[in-house]
């Protein structure tokens, strides 16, 4: 087979919607109504983004943000499985 990429689904945001598209023989999409939310920070959204998939898989969720890392924690709380790490490195001089 010349498949490339097989049984992947990929969570696409925009605006204030979001879709699952599935690929494998064929393409599906999906509206995520759970997902649909006027959150516009990325912060917040991409937590409730990995609260949605802890239903299913194990999450690590890594960000230099001090802000991600605490609001991670909290709601790491009411997630199946998470795990939150604060990278740390240098900065630019």
């Amino acid at each position: 087979s010349d498949h490339v990429i097989g049984n992947v689904t990929v969570i696409m945001a925009h605006g204030s919607q979001c879709h699952a598209i599935r690929m494998n023989t064929t393409v599906e999409i999906q509206e995520l109504k759970e997902l649909k939310t006027i959150q516009e920070e990325a912060d917040t959204r991409m937590l409730l983004h990995a609260a949605h998939a802890s239903k299913t898989w194990t999450n690590i969720v890594m960000s230099p943000d001090t802000d991600v890392f605490v609001l991670a924690l909290f709601v790491a709380t009411s997630m199946q499985t998470c795990i939150s790490t604060l990278q740390r490195g240098e900065s630019p001089k």
